[in-house]
């Protein structure tokens, strides 16, 4: 995951043990079939390679096995961020995070998300940091400009 000098990683987020609940519950039922086997190893593969990083000014998503996707929004680009869990996603307290964007891709789903009231509390406080940081960034900056300008016209 590529990450600008002048950012810092507020969460790294992964996925919940449970994405292997029903693969293993088919595997152990059906241990003579190759498909539940195939499907675990898949599952087992995911949970290593993906990656969803949100920074103090991006969030970034990094997914797939033989094709990589990866997609980027910045903080002030998401419009919102929920949560979906299923009644056992309640249970052991995983579900899917959605994050909808000013993007043309439209919205964003990380899945089998451990936490993931958490992961959006701490996304909707990197939001409110990262419109802070801007605001205080241009209030700097007309400040300078005043001040310039004020100079100028002293002289």
């Amino acid at each position: 995951m590529v990450i600008n000098n002048n950012e810092k990683v507020i969460i790294e987020v992964k996925h919940s043990y449970w994405m292997f609940f029903w693969p293993v519950v088919l595997c152990l039922l059906l241990f003579a079939l190759i498909l539940p086997v195939l499907w675990l190893i898949y599952r087992i593969i995911l949970f290593f390679t993906d990656e969803c990083v949100i920074t103090s000014q991006k969030f970034n998503i990094r997914t797939g096995i033989l094709s990589k996707q990866e997609m980027s929004t910045p903080l002030d680009k998401i419009n919102s961020v929920y949560f979906q869990q299923s009644f056992i996603g309640r249970i052991f307290n995983y579900g899917d995070i959605v994050i909808q964007s000013a993007a043309s891709y439209g919205g964003i789903s990380y899945t089998y998300v451990a936490n993931p009231n958490q992961i959006k509390a701490a996304l909707d406080n990197a939001i409110e940091s990262y419109k802070d940081e801007q605001m205080r960034k241009q209030q700097e900056m007309l400040a300078q400009a005043i001040n310039s300008n004020k100079q100028l016209t002293q002289q």
